[in-house]
């Protein structure tokens, strides 16, 4: 974030906030988002990628549930499998 510059960057919604959105398998998501640009794993975590929406949807695997869902530039990027 530059010097003077207090926009909000990303923002982070956590699975308690999202149970009307009734994401409670992971095949809903394409549902509620549509065909995600891309969809790709990281440490246990399945990430749907939506550039154009500025959204990325996390589904943590092991708990089989929504972990987040990342609202603007998000520090999660596509193509970045580390």
């Amino acid at each position: 974030m530059e010097s003077g510059d207090r926009s909000i960057a990303e923002f982070l919604l956590r699975p308690g906030l999202l149970d009307n959105l009734q994401l409670h398998r992971k095949e809903n998501i394409s549902n509620v988002y549509g065909f995600p640009e891309a969809v790709e794993q990281k440490s246990g975590t399945t990430y749907f990628f939506y550039p154009g929406k500025k959204l990325v949807v996390a589904w943590d695997n092991a708990k089989d549930q929504i972990s987040g869902i990342y609202l603007g530039d998000n520090i999660i990027k596509q193509g970045n499998n580390k």
